[in-house]
């Protein structure tokens, strides 16, 4: 009994071992309201969002935080490919955006959102976080098509 009982302790072990070495790595967006979906990064409790701001829809970090200034620019880079965006700091969160709204406002450009649906991960890049470790500002994009396809409709 006491030989079963080490065996099936053990292979529970291995078990959640195992989930935790996928953990964040098989995390999914997920739409969390009206105009907001979210992704998690692959290690650390950072969160990426795609929401409506105004009459656009932009991205957004929460959870983590660097110094920058009002509109610095930084990189997203989808699946290899580089996107310049600027940031800027909004209540609980820093905002990113790489073109305005016709009325002005902070937007993301079709282009990115379309790399973003399409893409497997997304990672952070630039002077501003170079000192993070790159798990921290790395989220995977499973599910981002479905989850910004909702949002889209609620910024319209």
């Amino acid at each position: 009994m006491t030989k079963m009982r080490t065996t099936v302790l053990a292979a529970a072990a291995a078990a959640v071992a195992g989930l935790a070495a996928c953990g964040p790595a098989q995390a999914v967006w997920r739409v969390v309201g009206p105009g907001i979906a979210v992704g998690e990064a692959r290690a650390g409790n950072a969160t990426i969002a795609a929401e409506c701001l105004h009459d656009g829809l932009v991205l957004g970090i929460y959870n983590i935080h660097w110094e920058f200034e009002h509109g610095e620019e930084l990189d997203l880079v989808v699946d290899g490919r580089s996107f310049t965006l600027h940031q800027y700091p909004h209540a609980d969160k820093i905002v990113f955006s790489d073109v305005q709204t016709a009325g002005g406002h902070l937007d993301i450009s079709a282009d990115l959102i379309a790399a973003l649906k399409s893409g497997s991960q997304a990672r952070l890049a630039g002077a501003a976080v170079e000192h993070l470790d790159p798990k921290a500002i790395t989220f995977g994009l499973v599910r981002s098509e479905a989850a910004l396809t909702t949002v889209e409709r609620y910024c319209d």
